[in-house]
């Protein structure tokens, strides 16, 4: 890097290969995921995805590595994922589990290629 007019000396940076990031409702990545359920409405307590059906969520930071999905400890088929090159974003549908318990914080949690995203991140599931 130049900076006035000085080269400053040279620091090693280290990459990771991918940092899986799920979007959720609060500043510090934790909560309600940003989801929208089945029927296009947005994934919450007082309107809870059922069992088998798909919800869509956001993400970034997979690098193009394989993607998993995991709700209530449970594997997720991912049916479609769809990335935004310009912005970075993934919007993935994912179906949820047959046997997820039900509840208003069902935790979910994605994983690509050897890296998890953040624990903390819930959807609600009837």
């Amino acid at each position: 890097m130049i900076w006035g007019g000085r080269r400053s000396n040279a620091v090693p940076v280290e990459v990771a290969a991918a940092a899986p990031g799920l979007f959720a409702s609060d500043p510090y990545g934790r909560g309600q995921a940003q989801a929208s359920n089945e029927d296009g409405s947005i994934n919450s307590a007082a309107n809870a995805a059922a069992a088998g059906s798909m919800v869509t969520v956001t993400m970034t930071g997979d690098a193009g590595q394989p993607i998993a999905v995991w709700i209530g400890g449970h594997p997720a088929e991912v049916v479609l994922r769809s990335a935004r090159q310009e912005t970075g974003l993934v919007e993935m549908r994912v179906r949820v589990p047959i046997g997820v318990p039900a509840g208003p914080a069902v935790w979910v949690q994605m994983k690509a290629g050897e890296f998890f995203s953040q624990a903390g991140v819930t959807l609600a599931v009837k």
